[in-house]
């Protein structure tokens, strides 16, 4: 795990000790998806927290057997499912990789033995959660004022080549238009260079 970015930017960002990384060496796995990959299933309980060190993934629910966009993860990011990982109940969202990952898990139980073990990895959590909140919070905002091109506009800022990951259906099911509503919008983009 040595020189991975997660170590680096656990180290950099969060101030992780050497102490701390041993320990999370300890429990941590590597894992490598192929693309289409379902690291979480609706209906299932989530029991990791992913760091992802390449590739790209997205979130989704199922409705009336129809599939919503619910949220994307690229590389340098954390994933899990919120509302399963936090309370250990089923999970409705499910995650599919839309590419070949590299992925570093963390079991729940791990990190919950982590933060008996040092208060450091309470404080690394605490700060995780308040990041990611932060940002949920910022999107929140964005999606409930701004216009479908000023969401898109977002969403490729956020994520690069997400055009090249994920198909256009499943965009436009997270920006919450129709996929004729997208292509105009890519249209409109295009003109515009």
């Amino acid at each position: 795990m040595e020189n991975s970015l997660f170590v680096n930017l656990l180290k950099t960002t969060y101030c992780l000790s050497e102490n701390a990384e041993k320990l999370l060496q300890i429990r941590i796995k590597k894992e490598w998806l192929p693309k289409g990959s379902a690291i979480l299933r609706p209906g299932e309980v989530c029991r990791y927290i992913y760091f992802v060190e390449k590739g790209f993934l997205r979130h989704f629910k199922m409705s009336e057997h129809i599939e919503y966009t619910t949220d994307f993860v690229c590389q340098g990011h954390f994933c899990t499912a919120i509302d399963s990982i936090f309370t250990q109940r089923q999970s409705e969202e499910g995650i599919l990789c839309e590419t070949d990952c590299v992925l570093y898990a963390l079991n729940y139980y791990d990190l919950m033995a982590l933060e008996d073990i040092t208060i450091e990895f309470t404080s690394l959590y605490k700060q995780l959660i308040c990041h990611y909140l932060s940002l949920i919070n910022q999107e929140r905002d964005l999606y409930r004022w701004a216009n479908a091109t000023s969401r898109y506009e977002y969403l490729c800022q956020n994520y690069p080549n997400i055009n090249r990951y994920v198909k256009r259906k499943d965009i436009a099911s997270y920006l919450g238009i129709t996929q004729q509503s997208l292509s105009r919008i890519l249209h409109e983009s295009l003109t515009k260079r």
